[in-house]
Parts: C-alpha cells; structure tokens; sequence
C-alpha cells in the first residue's frame, strides 16, 4: 500500500494531466474539418506516399523511398505516420497519433527534469503550464515537424541531466532526421553538460557512445548535403518577407505572445520577484539548465529565421522554469499557495478551452496564428477533385491557406486519383506560366472567400483571365460553394498538347490547324501549323508527325522576327517538352503541342513572321528542309511562317 501510495503522489498527477490534454486534443481533432494548409498538406501526402511504398514495394522499396521522398528535408517527419496508418487506416486524420505520442512523451520528459530538482508537485505543474500554452497546444493540432522536435530535444536534455549518454546520442540522430538545425536546440546544454561533468568528457566511451548520432542520419545527408545546405541558408527568407522587416523589440514581443503568451511572462516575472524575496532560487541547478536551454531564443530574435514556430522547442525549457519557480514560492510561503497557484493558473485553461471550443461565445483570448477554434465546416476536397473525371494535371491558380495545391495534392493521394497537382503560385515568370497552362489538362481556383498571403501567386489574375477568355478551357458545370463564402470554378483543357501513336486518329477539337507540309532530314514533318497574334503575344500551334524513327533527340527553334528581320523573341523548345522523347517515336506517330510568347516589344498593326526548323541541341547542328510549301531561309535549314494580325481584323 505504501508503494502504491508514493506511486499515486509522484505519477498520478502525471497521467491525469496527460490524458486529459490528449482527450482536449482529441476532441478538436475530431470536431475540426479545415484541410490543412500548405506545409502541413505537404508532411501528410509525403507521409500517404511513404506508406503506400512499403505496401507496395515491401521494406526494400520503403527503405529506398525514405532516402529520396523530400529530397531538401529531413524525412523522418512522413515515415512516423506509418505505424499509425497500419493500425488505424490510409486516412491522414490517423497521422496525428504521431503528435498525441510526443505529447505524453514531452509531459513524461518534462515531469522527469522537474521532479529530479524539485519534486513531483513541480513536474506537474511543468507539464500543466505546457500543456496550455498557445504554441504547443496549437501546433498539436497541426501536423509539422515543431511539436515532434519539441519532445525529442526535452527528452534529449533530460538523457543529458542523467548522463545518459548513448540515448542522448539516439536522440541526436532522429531529431537530425528530423530537422537539420536539431543540434540548435541541445548544443548549449551539451557544452554546459561537458564542463560539469568534464572527467567523463574526457573518456574516450563518452564519445563512442555518441556514435549513433552521427550513424543514423547519415545515409541520408550523404546523399541529400547540398540541396539540405541551401534550404537551410536561405531558410529566412521567406519568413522575413512573410512578418515583415521589424524591429527586434516588435518581434520578441510576438514572439512572447504566440509562444508562451502574455500572461505566463507576467507570471514569470512576478514570481521571480516573489522568490528572491524569500530565497535565492535562480542560482538552483534546474533554473539555471532551464536559462542554457532556452539560450537559443536570443538567435531567433535577432536572427533571419522570424517564423516564430521555430521557437516551440525552446517553450518546454519556460514551462519547467514556472514549474521551479511556482514551486519554490509554494515552499516558502505554505499557507495559502496552493490555492493562490491553482488561482493564477486557472486562467491559461480557461482561454484555451475558450480558443480551441468557444464554450463562453464566439470570442477568443489574444488572436495567435497557431491557435484555432475547431471549423466544423467540411470543404470535400476529395468530392471536388472527383468532378474533374480524368487523369493529367491540374494547375491550381489560387493559393489560400484552405484551398492550394498541397491539400489538393493531398486529397487526389488520399482517393489515388490519378492527378499531377501543379500550381502557379511560386512562378514569376508569366511566360513560363502561359506555356504551363498550355500543357495542362485542368485548371482550378477559387474566387472569393478567404486570401492568400499576397506574397505568392503574383500573376493568378493573369491566369485566370486566360483561362476564361483565352478560347482553350471550358469551365466545368459543377462550381461548389466552400464554407469560407467561395466559390471553386473547374476548367477543362481541350486543346492540351498530346501524343497520339501511329493509328490514333486527331480528334475533332484538336485539329483545327493550317495543313502544310515540311519535312526535316526525312525524320520529322511539320504537317499544321496554327498562328496568331493577340494582344502583346505571338501564339503557335504545331501538329508534328514521325517520317521514320530519329536516331538523336532535336529540338524545334522558333525565331520570332520583325519587319526589319530582327529577332524579337524565341520560342525554342523541346518537342513536347521530351513527354515521350523523340527518339522513342515510331513512323507514323503524331504530336500537337502549343507555345505563346508574351512581350511588350509585339505591337497591334506591325507584321510578324517565324523562322523555325529542328536541331540538335548539344551540337547545334541543325536538319535540312526537304519538301516543303513555305519559304526557306538560312541556306535550307528553317522556313518562314508569315504571323496574321489579329488586331486588324
């Protein structure tokens, strides 16, 4: 009995906080029906993906496609989900198993460090002031790589305080395959680990124990360094332009409040107060590990990195400095305390029932980015994609947090529907976006509705209006109302570039070329052609066939002239972009491609002409004109098409 009776002292408090977070967790998880947004769409189709290839190639294929699945990250992120999707079913809901594991993970850690310096009274309140911090419990809720790190670097801190060397070195090498700025967070606490313990830094098993840290990640950064090395230098980029240029003190304040929020820094400065004045605290051995492990949020303030989720593993080191701190004043001052704590303490619960179920009205306490009511409102991004009714790509013009081409990505491998999702949002180039569009067999945006960022997706207006005037797309009938007030408008391409093998006849729609007839070395035959001038564009359309098989790839030039035979543009290109090569072509095959170039230098009611031909790119060597019924220009090898305006008309 008195075993049992220590046992409840020490851990029920643990287990009782523990499971009620996970309940709450659970409970927003499955009342909230929001897709997720890009970066966390992104995790759980590379995530589907990884499980479908150990269903479908065994562990040999699995092991393969961990090694290549994200390429420029750490993938350990898509592989946890595995177990999870074994037991529970291919949905990606069953992937936040993965964060209700680290949870009581993070808690157990936790309790642990403060219990060793303070007792279990201190460990609970650790675990209570993490588990209602806005960060922590917001990114539970979120399926990224932060709430994950955060309980691996508390588990690794906690290895380091019991000198638990060889699990330290564990630990090392998953939160490496985790995120490659893992060694940020335990660096500091390692060196003041080595100076306090220096005789057993200098044993040369200390470091052998270490090995796995290096071992684990390895096979991956050796084939992954450089691309891993550039993501990571230019990882602040994106977050400066997303939060803006502000001054550090504006930043730390946000930092503050999206992080362990306002009220715990209030708390925390009052209680420091309060327990110098009774007795010097801050110089006990757990204060002080807590301080080395929060040191890197010094480099997130003044730092590049302003994306402020990257300071969640930083947040437990703050709830068990409270934990210490809330401790030692209920020890000093016995009478009353308790109650005050439980007092002090009950607002931070309270505003994050408030934020996560609204059970006092549609309110919320402070507004942070992470931190959300559940959304009931179902958006069947699935049920949308059905209505496309084909295989190809799709390009998705809209980029919002709720509708953009990773949770669409998403739904199509959730329902293995046979589509390449694409988008528009990271391309600057128009013209480069003109002749995606070109080869794209679907288009999708929303319109109206909630915004994007306004970062990305600088030409979706230019886009959308191609596809609606450009005479190429018809919009599908079925236009569904989402719950944020917008409306998802589909299109269909009719005029897609295509292949069609030998005995495959053009369809109708796509076969509305001027024939003509011009042979290059008696491989290739330039058999349509299809010209026209838009406002401020040259559009070209080309129906090739296959005279006999070639024996090296060519690529088509497309000189765009002017009336004074200057070149004022080119359209050059490889013949159907190499989707199938044309060494691969048998005789009697046929391709229809479509190119537009866009400048400001293509005038209304000036006269343009083409000079095109094929060549071979790593030579330049190019093909001889045989038969042909345009005129031919550069001693035989290209022939001049005359561009009608269609201004004048």
């Amino acid at each position: 009995m008195d075993s049992f009776d220590r046992w409840r002292k020490q851990w029920a408090s643990l287990v009782g906080l523990s499971l009620f977070f996970v309940a709450t967790t659970l409970l927003w998880l499955y009342l909230d029906r929001l897709p997720p947004t890009w970066d966390d769409a992104w995790y759980l189709n590379n995530s589907l993906v990884m499980f479908d290839s150990l269903v479908d190639a065994g562990l040999l294929g699995y092991a393969k496609r961990f090694l290549t699945i994200l390429g420029f990250k750490p993938p350990l992120i898509v592989v946890l989900p595995t177990p999870a999707y074994a037991l529970f079913g291919r949905q990606p809901s069953a992937a936040y198993a993965v964060n209700l594991f680290f949870m009581v993970v993070l808690f157990a850690a936790i309790h642990r460090i403060a219990k060793k310096y303070a007792g279990p009274t201190a460990g609970s309140i650790s675990v209570y002031v993490a588990g209602t911090m806005p960060m922590l419990y917001g990114l539970s809720r979120w399926f990224l790589v932060e709430y994950t790190m955060a309980a691996l670097v508390t588990v690794a801190i906690w290895c380091l305080i019991e000198s638990k060397i060889f699990c330290f070195g564990l630990i090392c090498g998953l939160g490496l395959l985790l995120k490659a700025n893992f060694p940020l967070y335990v660096a500091a606490p390692f060196l003041y680990w080595a100076i306090t313990t220096w005789p057993l830094v200098g044993r040369w098993r200390t470091w052998l124990v270490l090995v796995p840290a290096v071992l684990l990640p390895l096979p991956w950064y050796a084939l992954n360094y450089r691309r891993t090395l550039q993501t990571a230098l230019e990882a602040g980029a994106p977050s400066m332009a997303y939060y803006g240029d502000v001054s550090v003190g504006s930043y730390f304040l946000r930092l503050v409040k999206e992080g362990p929020s306002f009220y715990y820094a209030v708390l925390m400065a009052v209680v420091v107060v309060v327990a110098l004045a009774r007795k010097p605290v801050l110089t006990s051995r757990g204060i002080l590990i807590s301080a080395v492990w929060g040191l890197p949020f010094l480099f997130f303030v003044f730092g590049p990195f302003r994306e402020p989720r990257y300071t969640a593993p930083l947040l437990p080191a703050f709830a068990l400095a409270v934990g210490l701190l809330l401790d030692s004043v209920r020890a000093a001052i016995p009478r009353w305390s308790s109650a005050v704590i439980c007092a002090v303490l009950a607002f931070p619960m309270v505003a994050m029932l408030q934020n996560s179920f609204g059970l006092f009205g549609n309110w919320r306490l402070g507004s942070m980015r992470y931190t959300a009511r559940y959304n009931p409102g179902s958006w069947l991004l699935g049920e949308v994609l059905a209505h496309l009714d084909g295989t190809g790509r799709l390009l998705v013009g809209s980029d919002t947090p709720h509708f953009n081409a990773s949770n669409l990505e998403l739904a199509a491998t959730e329902r293995r529907l046979p589509l390449d999702v694409t988008t528009t949002a990271y391309e600057q180039d128009l013209d480069v976006l003109f002749n995606q569009l070109k080869a794209t067999s679907f288009f999708a945006y929303k319109e109206g509705g909630e915004r994007g960022s306004g970062l990305f997706n600088p030409h979706g207006t230019e886009l959308m209006h191609e596809v609606r005037n450009g005479g190429e797309f018809i919009e599908l009938p079925y236009r569904p109302l989402l719950p944020d007030g917008g409306v998802v408008h589909l299109f269909k391409n009719l005029s897609r570039n295509v292949f069609l093998p030998n005995g495959v006849s053009i369809p109708s729609g796509l076969n509305d070329l001027s024939t003509c007839k011009v042979v290059f070395g008696d491989v290739l035959e330039l058999t349509g052609i299809l010209v026209n001038q838009p406002a401020g564009a040259v559009g070209v359309k080309y129906r090739w066939r296959c005279v006999r098989p070639p024996e090296r790839e060519y690529w088509c030039f497309t000189h765009i002239l002017d009336e004074q035979d200057h070149v004022i543009g080119y359209l050059d290109h490889k013949i159907l972009n190499g989707n199938p090569p044309i060494v691969a072509w048998r005789e009697g095959d046929q391709a229809i491609e479509r190119l537009r170039f866009r400048s400001t230098a293509i005038q209304p009611g000036r006269r343009y002409r083409l000079r095109l031909g094929l060549y071979h790119q790593s030579s330049g060597q190019r093909l001889a004109v045989g038969l042909t019924n345009f005129p031919l220009a550069d001693d035989g090898t290209a022939v001049d098409v005359v561009v009608p305006d269609l201004s004048l008309n």
